[in-house]
């Protein structure tokens, strides 16, 4: 690790000064290719879980619909497996 960070140092003092601005350009735009990478996946994460969001509730509403329909159906079927769940 030390001899990793003394090499680096090194070759950061071998480089000129115009080679280290370039360096420094380089790495901000990496850095705001990146940001942008992260924010387009939150973006996109936080899309889907409002999907799911929502498709929870609307299955929760389709399941509270066929409730009483299934009810109506064990009392015409009493010997039907439907009624037969644990």
């Amino acid at each position: 690790m030390l001899l990793e960070r003394t090499a680096t140092r090194s070759v950061l003092a071998g480089l000129g000064g115009g080679t280290l601005d370039s360096l420094s350009v380089w790495a901000d735009a990496r850095l705001n290719v990146y940001e942008g990478r992260l924010e387009t996946d939150r973006t996109r994460h936080r899309a889907q879980a409002e999907k799911i969001a929502g498709n929870r509730e609307a299955m929760k509403h389709l399941v509270e619909a066929l409730e009483p329909l299934l009810a109506d159906f064990e009392r015409a079927h009493p010997g039907s497996r439907l009624s037969n769940r644990a």
